[in-house]
């Protein structure tokens, strides 16, 4: 995401993983929704950080290869609480070239989850 101060850059990788997990208050939600509960679970656990599911990364940081195929192995595990796993990279410009390279194969070929 790009933009200028006050667009929302930080703000809507918190909301998207929601969108894509939430189930409603009652449960019975099995679709992503343009309008998370809020009060489920995995919103609960997203929006405070906790879900194991949604993993973001500094990538100013841990900007190497070795971060990266940190990543790389976990995608092929399914995830464990909610429908998907939602990798956030924070900073990606900032990933060395082998690093941001490398994450391109999982973005190429992601699997089903």
């Amino acid at each position: 995401m790009t933009g200028v101060a006050g667009a929302g850059k930080p703000t809507t990788p918190g909301i998207i993983p929601r969108a894509l997990h939430s189930i409603g208050p009652d449960a019975k939600r099995t679709d992503p929704t343009i309008h998370p509960c809020g009060v489920c679970d995995a919103c609960v656990t997203i929006a405070e950080s906790r879900n194991v599911d949604v993993q973001e990364m500094d990538a100013a940081s841990n900007n190497g290869i070795d971060e990266v195929r940190q990543i790389i192995d976990s995608v092929r595990y399914a995830p464990a609480a909610t429908r998907y796993k939602v990798y956030i990279l924070d900073e990606v410009h900032m990933l060395s070239k082998p690093a941001f390279n490398a994450i391109l194969t999982p973005l190429d070929e992601p699997p089903p989850h």
